[in-house]
């Protein structure tokens, strides 16, 4: 009887974070805050990209800047 190795599996993050800010130290400073082993960070500098991000897939928790306002482009 063969004795199968054991699977070695890879942790994937369970959850998706979406970052809407042009200013990288926003950005920096809050991926250490969130640990990558649970989150999946995305980063967009603009809401146009924002929205091709979220029509392709849904995002547990999405941050935005104050630069990154609604106001800016209709989204509906």
């Amino acid at each position: 009887m063969d004795i199968a190795a054991p699977l070695q599996t890879q942790q994937v993050p369970a959850k998706f974070a979406l970052i809407v800010d042009a200013n990288p130290q926003v950005s920096e400073a809050l991926c250490s805050v969130l640990n990558p082993e649970e989150w999946s960070i995305v980063h967009a500098p603009d809401n146009r990209s924002v929205l091709k991000l979220v029509e392709a897939k849904p995002f547990d928790l999405i941050i935005t800047g104050a630069e990154s306002s609604a106001k800016k482009i209709s989204i509906f």
